[in-house]
C-alpha cells in the first residue's frame, strides 16, 4: 500500500512537475533547434503517463476501501 507522502509526490510530478518539463523542453528545444528534442519529449511524456496510471489506480484503491 503507498503511503500518503508518496502519493503526493507521485500526483505533484504527474499534475505539475513533467508536464512543465515537458513543455519547457519543448519551447527551448524549438527556439535553438536541438535534434534530440522529440526524444527527450516523448520519455518525459511516457513517464507522465505511466506515474498518472499509478496515481489513478491508487486513488481509486483509497476510494474503494
Amino acid at each position: 500500500n503507498m503511503n500518503s507522502q508518496t502519493f503526493n509526490i507521485l500526483r505533484s510530478l504527474a499534475e505539475i512537475y513533467l508536464p512543465t518539463l515537458a513543455t519547457l523542453v519543448t519551447a527551448v528545444g524549438a527556439i535553438w533547434s536541438l535534434p534530440v528534442t522529440i526524444p527527450v519529449v516523448a520519455t518525459i511524456v511516457a513517464a507522465n503517463t505511466a506515474i498518472g496510471a499509478i496515481v489513478k489506480y491508487n486513488r481509486a484503491k483509497y476510494a474503494g476501501e
